[in-house]
């Protein structure tokens, strides 16, 4: 059993808020990256934020994993649910889990 909040615009904005960090951190990491390969500096109060988006995309890669082993087991399309829920984070893994208990 998981918790969801019972109004569904909470839920809209749970999922749109997790897709745009996780957005802004791959683009603070390839910031990062790019800058390495280009031997130029990044500011260094960057560097928290590309902590932080690490530990970020690292969960949601975790989640999204999970999310495809559910669906890979139910028979359905174990990519299209990973990377769903790789964005959406635990919102698109209850909404897997749920699915599956509903089944």
């Amino acid at each position: 059993m998981t918790a969801t909040p019972t109004n569904p615009y909470q839920w809209l904005a749970i999922k749109i808020t997790s897709f745009v960090l996780v957005f802004m951190a791959l683009g603070v990491m390839g910031w990062k990256l790019y800058a390495i390969l280009n031997q130029q500096e990044v500011p260094s109060k960057l560097n928290v934020w590309v902590w932080v988006g690490s530990a970020l995309v690292l969960l949601h890669t975790i989640e999204g994993a999970i999310a495809a082993g559910i669906a890979h087991s139910r028979g359905e399309s174990a990519l299209k649910c990973g990377i769903y829920t790789f964005f959406t984070g635990m919102a698109g893994l209850s909404e897997t889990y749920n699915q599956t208990e509903n089944s």
